[in-house]
């Protein structure tokens, strides 16, 4: 797979740490997802499914059924922001 660039990618990163911290055992529900969302970054309900698209093409997520997804490990340490802004070209 290859690894997309960028700052549009940061946002996807957050949203995959916040799914992270409502999910069960690495798993969460559509339906939960998509109420994240709505309550915690106000995405409209027509790109809901936008983002959730994109954050499986970037490897952050799987759809294990029509009803379930599954949080995977992206890899990256957050403790060293310095690392994340050289990436970005920010430092």
């Amino acid at each position: 797979m290859e690894q997309k660039e960028g700052c549009q990618n940061i946002f996807y990163f957050y949203v995959h740490s916040k799914l992270k911290e409502h999910s069960l055992a690495g798993a969460i529900s559509v339906r939960k997802t998509y109420s994240l969302l709505a309550r915690c970054f106000r995405i409209p309900k027509p790109l809901r499914i936008v983002i959730i698209k994109e954050l499986e093409s970037l490897g952050l997520i799987e759809k294990s059924d029509k009803k379930l997804l599954r949080i995977l490990n992206n890899g990256l340490d957050f403790s060293n922001t310095n690392l994340i802004y050289r990436k970005v070209g920010l430092l």
